[in-house]
Parts: structure tokens; C-alpha cells; sequence
């Protein structure tokens, strides 16, 4: 299924938007994002399925979110399973976004529902240049 389709109506970047580099690390499982922006806030979609809230940490740092924590394996016995496939991810996650604009971290909101976590991060209005005007002697 095309992606497009997904998102009928929405704009859709082919590569990483503008407000966003992101970081990986080594060693951990990284989940998929969805992000976006309004006028005034961005918005950072995190699938986490079967990862409890007090299992994720958030934070911003400069202009970097951070998105880490663990997934616990889950076994429906106490007996030495053999697999025969393992697709799904366990153990620690992380995801780093650069965010490209001003925002206002203090006021920056996370929820975990249903698997999704959404973090909504409002944005700070441009400082605006103040001109000065310098007299030109000679």
C-alpha cells in the first residue's frame, strides 16, 4: 500500500522535513514516527505497542527530543520457549529528532494510548530582529 494514500489531503515529504534530523544509537531498536506541524505546534507520532507509560522517558534538550525506554519481553509461560521466528522488537528503544524551530519545551505534552504515543511540542513565535539604526559620521 502507498504511503499516499495513507494521508489523502495532507502534504507528505519524501525524505526527513525540514524541522528534523534524527539520531540513531547503536544497540537499541528504533520505533516508527509519524511528524508534523502546524502553525503552532509540532506533533511526534511514536509507535509503541505493548511498551508501557512508565517504560518511556521523553525530553528536550536544546532543540533535540529524545524518545527512549524499554520494551518487556512478553511469555506466556514459565517454560524455555524455542522460536521459530522473533519479528517483533524488545529491549531498549531510542529515537532522536532535531527539531528545526523554536519550541517551548516546558509546555511540551506526551500521551501513550493505545500503542501511540503522541507528543505535542507548541512552538515559539519567531524572535523578531530588532533593527537599529547606526548614523554614519564622516
Amino acid at each position: 500500500m502507498n504511503r499516499s494514500s495513507l494521508v489523502k489531503g495532507y502534504k507528505v515529504h519524501s525524505g526527513l522535513p525540514r524541522i528534523v534530523d534524527e539520531e540513531v544509537a547503536t544497540g537499541y531498536w528504533a520505533p516508527p514516527v509519524d511528524l508534523s506541524e502546524s502553525s503552532s505546534e509540532v506533533i511526534v507520532r511514536v509507535e509503541l505497542p505493548g511498551v508501557e507509560a512508565a517504560n518511556v522517558e521523553v525530553a528536550i534538550c536544546e532543540g533535540l527530543l529524545k524518545i527512549y525506554g524499554h520494551k518487556e519481553c512478553d511469555t506466556d509461560s514459565e517454560k524455555p520457549v524455542c522460536y521459530l521466528r522473533i519479528e517483533r522488537n524488545y529491549g531498549r528503544f531510542y529515537r532522536a529528532l532535531r527539531l528545526h524551530t523554536t519550541v517551548d519545551s516546558a509546555r511540551a505534552t506526551a500521551q501513550l494510548t493505545n500503542g501511540v504515543l503522541v507528543i505535542r511540542v507548541p512552538k515559539l513565535e519567531e524572535r523578531r530582529c530588532r533593527e537599529v539604526k547606526i548614523p554614519v559620521v564622516g
